[in-house]
């Protein structure tokens, strides 16, 4: 099995939190993942973050997000799950609300495989180990703990370039990550 996180992997969450920003405040600068330039630097101050995720429990937010992958790749991932193995999707958007149920409708919406294989944990690590994946993609691994038996590979970002993650692999894409694990 092998497992991609969700934001920064497969969905564009940085242009959706900034278009909500800039709905809420029209001078805040709406910016996809590409041109984050800093690690969790998302609005100008906590007050207007805190506004920001009050106002995204008000509507269908996760449902209408970017992909940042391409038709192609989701074709990658199907072929992948039906020649090889199992995909998982483990993210740390929370339980409560609606969020899970909103990126479920949003894979199957995209036509990813297996979208209804989603588990929510803000510590990835003993989830990857449970179900014994041998390959995890993910813009942030810091959070995940070593895990024997998995390869961890770094979704890269210029956000995330200047975090050392262990000299551990980074790919471009989903694509790339695909032919190379």
């Amino acid at each position: 099995m092998i497992g991609f996180d969700i934001d920064g992997v497969l969905c564009d969450f940085v242009h959706g939190f900034r278009q909500v920003a800039h709905h809420l405040n029209p001078q805040s600068k709406v910016y996809s993942t590409g041109g984050q330039l800093e690690w969790d630097v998302l609005a100008d101050s906590d007050e207007e973050e805190d506004k920001i995720w009050r106002y995204i429990d008000t509507f269908p937010f996760w449902l209408n997000m970017s992909p940042l992958v391409t038709p192609g790749e989701i074709q990658q991932m199907t072929d992948h799950m039906k020649q090889r193995e199992g995909i998982l999707y483990v993210t740390s958007r929370k339980e409560k609300g609606y969020a899970i149920e909103q990126t479920v409708d949003w894979l199957a919406k995209h036509g990813f495989p297996n979208p209804d294989a989603v588990i929510s944990a803000r510590d990835k690590s003993p989830v990857i180990r449970s179900h014994g994946m041998r390959a995890f993609l993910d813009d942030n691994p810091r959070h995940l703990r070593e895990i024997e038996g998995t390869e961890v590979w770094v979704r890269d970002w210029k956000y995330n370039r200047l975090v050392e993650f262990d000299h551990l692999p980074r790919v471009s894409s989903v694509g790339e990550w695909l032919r190379s694990i």
